[in-house]
């Protein structure tokens, strides 16, 4: 019986231990600690990320296919939807939804890892309204969580942000129609 008593205070001593540091919720949105990096080619680190609804938005500066430099937290005051693939002509069904979008008040944001040349050429050849951002390194797609380090390549998938740079819907390794990805925007949007 003592034997009993004596290994059930353990359990509670260790149980109670464990509990009083817990693991923050999501790793921080600094460069230096936003994840856990992984070796990436040629031995250099790459930033692996995840990103919870509720946490701020990691801040960014990418250039765009309309020639200029876009930083993340410059956009707020804007709901943002921040759309991943892996190829750029992906984002041409995406543009059927931007009147639709920017009637309830969102902006959209494409993103892979193509150069802002290549991104300026798409946009003008299939005439996509919205700006794509370039992260030819994946870096930023990676601290998002959207990114393949081993097929070196975007995930599919989006974000919904909120006015203040607030996640509110995170959907990654889905290639989601855009109408589909419309409803769930506006369904965010409204429950906000």
């Amino acid at each position: 019986m003592k034997r009993f008593i004596g290994i059930a205070i353990s359990v509670v001593w260790l149980a109670a231990t464990a509990g009083a540091t817990p693991e923050p919720k999501a790793p921080p949105s600094t460069r230096s600690s936003s994840g856990t990096g992984t070796s990436g080619p040629g031995g250099q680190m790459r930033i692996a990320g995840r990103l919870y609804v509720g946490d701020t938005a990691p801040d960014f500066e990418l250039p765009s296919s309309r020639d200029r430099k876009v930083t993340l937290s410059h956009q707020k005051g804007d709901w943002l939807l921040m759309v991943f693939a892996s190829d750029r002509d992906d984002f041409r069904e995406v543009s059927a939804i931007y009147e639709d979008c920017g009637a309830i008040g969102v902006r959209i944001f494409g993103m892979c890892r193509d150069n802002p040349q290549s991104l300026r050429t798409t946009a003008q050849k299939l005439n996509i309204p919205f700006e794509m951002l370039a992260d030819p390194t994946g870096e930023i797609s990676s601290i998002y969580g959207l990114y393949d380090a081993l097929h070196r390549t975007c995930v599919p998938g989006f974000v919904v942000l909120d006015r203040l740079g607030v996640v509110k819907l995170v959907v990654s390794g889905q290639q989601v129609p855009a109408r589909q990805m419309l409803e769930l925007t506006r369904l965010t949007v409204a429950a906000s």
